[in-house]
């Protein structure tokens, strides 16, 4: 029983390391950091109510940093209740993007997040 967890474990750990996101990946995040804006609507059916929520987005730069273009770079951060991504639609070998991602509103003014994924599509 036990054999077979640990070979469970390793055929896991093998599969995430193979993912197209991370150190050996074509394409790296290579700076990231959270962005504020205050979101004071009121609703006019209940403004007495309506809770004040932070927009966060996500402003970072992203590298290709191997030998073949790549189209279609989604980059997908995670925050505790949802996620955000951001698309760069194309990125030559050596070049760099800046990319901001959509909101996500939270009652948190530092919320937590963490870098998911970028996938890509190499241009053959």
């Amino acid at each position: 029983m036990k054999a077979g967890l640990y070979i469970g474990l390793l055929v896991t750990t093998i599969l995430f390391s193979s993912c197209e996101f991370g150190s050996n990946s074509q394409v790296e995040v290579i700076s990231a950091a959270l962005q504020f804006s205050q979101d004071t609507s009121i609703d006019i059916n209940a403004p007495g109510i309506s809770p004040s929520y932070i927009k966060a987005s996500i402003k970072g730069k992203i590298m290709n940093k191997g030998e073949k273009s790549v189209k279609n770079v989604i980059i997908t951060y995670k925050f505790p209740r949802g996620q955000v991504t951001a698309k760069v639609s194309s990125l030559k070998p050596g070049q760099t993007a800046e990319f901001t991602t959509n909101t996500y509103n939270s009652k948190n003014k530092t919320p937590d997040y963490k870098l998911e994924s970028v996938t890509y599509d190499l241009v053959e």
